[in-house]
């Protein structure tokens, strides 16, 4: 929760620093997939006292429209683990831009179906960052659940294009069998 809370508080500007992006718990809760309580309770941890790296401080309850944001923007300069999900969220959301205008293309008739690499790059992402509409949507590209159908599309091509060339040869290789079998029983007469 507290990796997914800072992804989508910090952006990465055309200068390619860190910025802070105010965000409502709501949409945080909705990206992490996780109940209020449980996010509440990762943003008191970093907003105790003595701590406030979050804001509103702790004097404010929280609710779901309540807007998060990195107290000070030396956090996203100092903390080197922000900078390492800052960097995989770029990442994330290049690999997700990607494929949503190749899916967008697609739509169009004017991008085939992905192939590799770009389709395994395109589902190890899919499995290990574990996206969502809400992530994706209204912060990188919309039509997330095309993006991913057209994913799925293309894999499920490239294992029917797998299948058919192992049905191709083993047809192959039973026609030799059988050859072989017809010229050793003719060299037997």
């Amino acid at each position: 929760i507290a990796e997914k809370l800072f992804k989508r508080l910090t952006d990465r500007g055309t200068d390619n620093r860190e910025v802070r992006r105010p965000t409502q718990l709501g949409e945080i809760c909705a990206v992490a997939e996780a109940e209020l309580d449980e996010v509440i309770a990762v943003i008191d941890a970093f907003r105790a006292p003595r701590r406030s790296f979050l804001m509103p401080p702790t004097s404010k309850t929280l609710t779901e429209s309540s807007v998060i944001d990195i107290s000070h923007e030396s956090l996203m300069r100092n903390w080197s683990q922000l900078k390492v999900w800052v960097t995989a969220e770029a990442r994330s959301a290049t690999v997700y831009r990607r494929l949503s205008e190749t899916a967008e293309l697609h739509r169009k008739g004017k991008a085939n179906y992905l192939r590799d690499p770009e389709l395994t790059i395109g589902l190890t992402w899919l499995k290990e960052q574990m996206p969502n509409a809400v992530w994706a949507d209204e912060r990188y590209a919309p039509e997330f659940d095309g993006a991913i159908a057209f994913l799925q599309a293309s894999a499920d091509a490239r294992d029917e294009e797998v299948l058919n060339k192992e049905r191709a040869r083993k047809r192959e290789i039973n026609r030799l069998r059988t050859f072989l079998v017809l010229l050793g029983g003719l060299s037997l007469l």
